[in-house]
């Protein structure tokens, strides 16, 4: 018998975390779920915990256990498992309040919406799960798929991997699957895509999702892996340039969303000491300068930061390593 929700979970090396992962699915108030769980080749013993834990709460479950692929494979493997109506897409190391598997389902099944997304809060795992941010943006009503996807390029509300909601039929019907030749943003790409492709989008003005940021987090120890962020992207203009050939969407990408992840990418690979020779090498490509110089933002913080990773970003990656050493960028 066919299930309401299918959680899906990756899992790789979250031995540390995944126990509190599964207790927040157990005392969920909503019981008529699944759980996929997705062992991406761990080498610690997350998995053998996870199964123990799922067992100790009586959760209907399945476990893969396969060679590493990277999370976008793990997670379009769940898809192609998932049984449930819904999909849900939860990591090893974040988890969810009591109430949000229920607020989620019974949104979608009053309003028919494709897709569904929530806030959510970040959390600190090196500091007893202190509030680090709150990303709790909202839209007043149901929108259009394509509508949707420009105002969350403008940063108007943001849907994280773990933060959306999904109708499983749109899903297949769609063949929406993570990206896997990039490994950081492919999340954002899924969504974006999905969302053109939805009639409807809403929301829950709720924050019922957690995501842990870990010491290890790519953001706190910069990788060439977070200039995959340019790289996704860049796939979100490609796909609008040439299947969904929106304007507003466009404008997003180009007028706001791509030039400010450059600054990001930047700042945060200089702020965490990153090599700098490969940071010059980015900032120099002929794409990346072009999407800069075509930038007029409103923000004078942002003007500033676009003109001295231009014209001197030895300059500019002093400014930003010292400021982020003393805790003043984030």
């Amino acid at each position: 018998m066919n299930t309401k929700i299918s959680v899906i979970i990756p899992i790789y090396n979250v031995g540390s975390y995944i126990k509190k992962t599964i207790e927040s699915l157990a005392v969920q108030s909503f019981k008529d779920f699944e759980v996929i769980v997705i062992n991406d080749g761990s080498t610690d013993n997350c998995n053998i915990i996870c199964e123990e834990e799922l067992i100790k709460y009586n959760l209907t479950y399945t476990i893969i256990n396969k060679k590493n692929q990277g999370v976008s494979n793990a997670r379009n493997q769940g898809i192609s498992l998932a049984k449930g109506k819904y999909l849900y897409f939860l990591d090893g190391d974040d988890y969810i309040e009591k109430q949000c598997l229920e607020k989620f389902y019974n949104y979608a099944e009053k309003e028919g919406t494709y897709i569904v997304f929530c806030g959510y809060t970040h959390l600190s795992a090196d500091n007893n799960y202190s509030v680090i941010s709150k990303v709790h943006k909202y839209i007043d009503s149901i929108l259009e798929g394509k509508d949707a996807a420009a105002r969350m390029l403008r940063n108007e509300f943001w849907i994280s991997a773990i933060s959306g909601f999904y109708l499983r039929s749109f899903i297949i019907e769609e063949a929406l699957k993570f990206p896997t030749d990039i490994k950081f943003g492919e999340d954002t790409v899924f969504i974006i895509k999905a969302l053109t492709r939805a009639e409807s989008v809403g929301c829950v003005k709720e924050p019922l999702v957690n995501y842990v940021r870990r010491g290890t987090s790519v953001t706190k120890t910069p990788s060439t892996a977070y200039y995959n962020l340019h790289d996704s992207d860049v796939k979100i203009l490609e796909y609008n340039k040439e299947v969904c050939k929106d304007k507003n969407i466009k404008n997003a990408l180009l007028n706001y969303h791509i030039p400010r992840n450059i600054i990001r990418i930047f700042s945060t690979m200089a702020k965490g000491g990153a090599d700098k020779k490969e940071l010059y090498e980015f900032i120099m490509r002929e794409d990346v300068r072009n999407f800069l110089k075509g930038f007029n933002p409103k923000s004078k913080k942002f003007k500033v930061a676009s003109l001295m990773i231009l014209r001197f970003p030895k300059i500019a990656y002093k400014v930003f390593n010292i400021y982020g050493r003393m805790g003043k960028i984030q």
